[in-house]
């Protein structure tokens, strides 16, 4: 799987473990901070399910993108493709063709 099916992946994790239940008893947690975790661990689950190593950083730089661009007011979808161009850009990942 290339790498930025691997991060679009990751991005559409986020939202589909948000709508998971949550323990009556967990601790409040910002908006922020919750979509900061799932991000992460969407993320992180997608590249593990792929079988590679995200570079360090890209993580936690492509959850901070998609974090500033939903607080900007921007939708999720052209939020996701932002943040994921972004990150490949920095982390150089090229789409494998």
């Amino acid at each position: 799987m290339g790498a930025l099916k691997i991060l679009i992946s990751a991005c559409i994790s986020i939202f589909t473990i948000s709508t998971a239940p949550t323990a009556v008893n967990a601790a409040p947690f910002s908006e922020e901070t919750a979509i900061q975790n799932l991000c992460l661990i969407g993320f992180q689950t997608a590249f593990a399910q792929a079988g590679q190593t995200p570079p360090e950083g890209m993580g936690a730089f492509t959850c901070r993108c998609l974090i500033q661009r939903l607080q900007g007011g921007e939708s999720l979808n052209p939020a996701r493709e932002s943040c994921k161009l972004e990150a490949s850009r920095r982390f150089r990942i090229l789409p494998k063709g």
